[in-house]
Formats: C-alpha cells, sequence, structure tokens
C-alpha cells in the first residue's frame, strides 16, 4: 500500500507540466469514484463533494479564467498532495467489505498520469539514465513538440482520462466478479499507449 501511494504520487507530480492538468486528472479520480459509490447507494457520497469543489476553485484560477494577473500555480507540493488524496481514496474504497470498485479499477481512474509515469521510467532506464530524472519526454512534452496548442493539449489529455475511466467504470460493472478481464484490457491499453508514443519523436 505504501508503495502504490508513494508512485501515485509522484506520478501526478510527473504529469504536471500544463495549467490544470494535474489538478483536472485528480478531479477525473474523484468524479469517477463519486458516480460509482452514487450509483450504489452508498453514503460515503459527500466528504468526495469537499476535495472536488476545492479543485474546482483552484482551477478556476490556474487556467487563468479570472485574468492572467490572478493565477496560482500548484508546485511539487501541491501535485503530491493531489495524487496522495487520489491513492488514499482508491484504496480506501476498494479496500471497504461493502465496496462495489475493483482494486483494478483504480488503474482505469488514474490511467493517464499511472502510464504516462511508467513509460517515461521504462523508457529512461532503456536508454541508461536515472528513471526519476528530468526530461521532455511525457506525453504533453511530445504534443507540444508536434505543434498542438497547451489548450489542445489539455482538453486531449483530459478527454482521454475521462474516455479511460469510462472504460473501467463499465468494466467494473460488468465484470466485477472476472477482475482479470478488466486488467488484461488495461495492459492491452498500456502497451498499445507506449507503442504509439513511442513513435512520436521530440524536437
Amino acid at each position: 500500500t505504501i508503495f502504490c501511494i508513494v508512485g501515485v504520487m509522484n506520478a501526478f507530480n510527473m504529469i504536471d507540466g500544463l495549467n490544470g492538468q494535474c489538478a483536472s486528472l485528480c478531479l477525473v479520480t474523484f468524479i469517477s469514484i463519486m458516480i460509482i459509490t452514487n450509483s450504489s447507494g452508498s453514503s460515503y457520497l459527500f466528504p468526495l463533494i469537499l476535495p472536488i469543489g476545492s479543485i474546482v476553485g483552484f482551477l478556476m484560477y490556474n487556467l487563468g479564467i479570472f485574468g492572467e494577473k490572478r493565477l496560482v500555480f500548484l508546485g511539487d507540493n501541491g501535485s503530491n498532495s493531489l495524487g496522495f488524496m487520489c491513492a488514499w481514496v482508491l484504496v480506501y474504497f476498494c479496500s471497504l467489505e461493502e465496496s462495489n470498485i475493483a482494486p483494478v479499477t483504480a488503474l482505469w481512474l488514474i490511467a493517464v498520469p499511472f502510464i504516462d509515469a511508467m513509460n517515461v521510467m521504462i523508457s529512461r532506464v532503456l536508454k541508461g539514465l536515472k528513471p526519476l530524472s528530468a526530461g521532455r519526454d511525457h506525453i504533453h512534452h511530445k504534443l507540444l513538440d508536434q505543434g498542438l496548442s497547451q489548450l489542445s493539449i489539455y482538453i486531449i489529455i483530459i478527454l482521454i482520462a475521462f474516455i479511460l475511466a469510462f472504460i473501467g467504470l463499465s468494466l467494473n460493472s460488468y465484470f466485477f466478479e472476472h477482475q482479470y478481464i478488466s486488467f488484461y484490457a488495461f495492459i492491452i491499453i498500456w502497451l498499445a499507449y507506449y507503442f504509439y508514443t513511442g513513435r512520436m519523436k521530440n524536437v
């Protein structure tokens, strides 16, 4: 559990490369948990509203909705805090006796930061570099080098996160007793993502 929490914290820290990206990915996770817990009539819905409201309020400033002079940023402490909250909430809801969230579903709810962090670390190790060293090899860096704007990249990444979360929640609902199906599907998505982004060259 400690390994998972520290890993997720680092994954959210590493994905924090564009305004609003890390916080929005965390928001996707919390909204997904709200949807699945609400569908089961769980009494744990209200505590999730608090971090969602906080993140939405932060995004108003982080994305410059209130003007460029009122920008605020996460920093390492902020991104690590969001990663910790996501990891802790997922561990908590997956470990409840009456929980309707399979542990493998947690991977789908944090798919983008998790897969990006793992891909980056694997590619760096294969190149003989330190896995946690700095570099421009994250997905948002590669998309920037393809000529896309920051807003376009933000929308693309958040849409992908929502789609993967939807797939995970659907598999959780239909194959809750056969979690290996969701796991193998996640591995297939991961491999496809790895080979596709591996073909994207940094400028």
